[in-house]
């Protein structure tokens, strides 16, 4: 399928198709599912996906695969997801003032471990679980680190499913640390140096 499959840059139109596969995609994910653990609650973040993707979005970094049977976003150095509204958009979900504590400590803690050099960010990679392990996820992978690599850049990523973790490394990351804060799921940082560095 790999063979003919189309990998195209995101436009805004495209945004609510957007946030559909990725709802789709990490619906068995072990953070989202330990955050919103009943169907409807997870549902119910759809526009969260929407407010991460965004910055990607207009930026021309995120890329559709097929008929939005994958995609992924990635955020240049420099580039942050509108972390504000990202905020207030958990603010307004179900989540208890523990868990919001929990998310807060988390997030200081992966943001030491975030390389000094300037490096692109995998913000979210997700497959519609109707056509995983067709070989889209990896070949929006190398469409993207192919040009990064191009450039000499770094490459970032934070992992929340560590069944994943097999699937980074076959594409060249290394994972820096685990992250383990209140009750959260592990979390795995994981860099890349380019193949010409």
């Amino acid at each position: 399928m790999t063979d003919t499959l189309s990998i195209r840059a995101a436009l805004s139109a495209d945004m609510q198709e957007i946030e559909q596969t990725l709802l789709l995609g990490f619906a068995t994910d072990p953070l989202f599912r330990f955050l919103w653990p009943k169907a409807s609650s997870y549902l119910s973040i759809a526009e969260g996906f929407t407010m991460t993707g965004r910055a990607s979005v207009h930026g021309g970094h995120a890329k559709i695969a097929g008929d939005f049977s994958g995609v992924c976003l990635w955020l240049p150095p420099g580039v942050k997801a509108d972390e504000d509204a990202f905020a207030a958009f958990f603010d307004g979900t179900s989540l208890t003032p523990t868990q919001i504590n929990d998310i807060t400590e988390n997030h200081e803690a992966l943001a030491r471990c975030k390389p000094i050099e300037p490096f692109w960010y995998l913000s979210l990679l997700a497959i519609d679980p109707a056509c995983q392990n067709l070989g889209i996820g990896s070949a929006l992978m190398k469409h993207t680190l192919r040009e990064l690599d191009e450039i000499n850049a770094l490459t970032y990523l934070v992992s929340s499913n560590p069944r994943n973790l097999s699937f980074y490394r076959s594409h060249g990351f290394k994972q820096v640390t685990t992250i383990k804060t209140g009750c959260m799921p592990e979390m795995f940082p994981m860099l890349r140096q380019p193949k010409n560095g």
